[in-house]
């Protein structure tokens, strides 16, 4: 969870890869969807669209099942993958 954080405070301050690299070393684990997430939106702010709809794509996958209260993220990438797709 630390590296969560971690990678969190990193990209508030504007350190983008030393965040995705936080993130990175948590895509083995229970925060995967929750990584997954946060590097589609840190590959999408940095121009990297396919990298980001890896991601995006992978988020969707794992929320696929999920409850309402997910709703409106998953709008908003679902919205992300359609613009980046173009």
């Amino acid at each position: 969870y630390s590296r969560l954080l971690l990678g969190d405070a990193e990209a508030a301050a504007g350190n983008m890869t030393a965040a995705m690299e936080s993130w990175e070393s948590l895509m083995e684990s229970w925060f995967r969807t929750h990584v997954s997430l946060r590097l589609g939106r840190a590959h999408e702010s940095l121009g990297n669209a396919s990298e980001a709809l890896e991601h995006y794509r992978e988020f969707l996958t794992l929320t696929r099942n999920a409850n309402a209260n997910l709703a409106s993220v998953i709008q908003e990438v679902t919205e992300a993958v359609e613009r980046l797709e173009g």
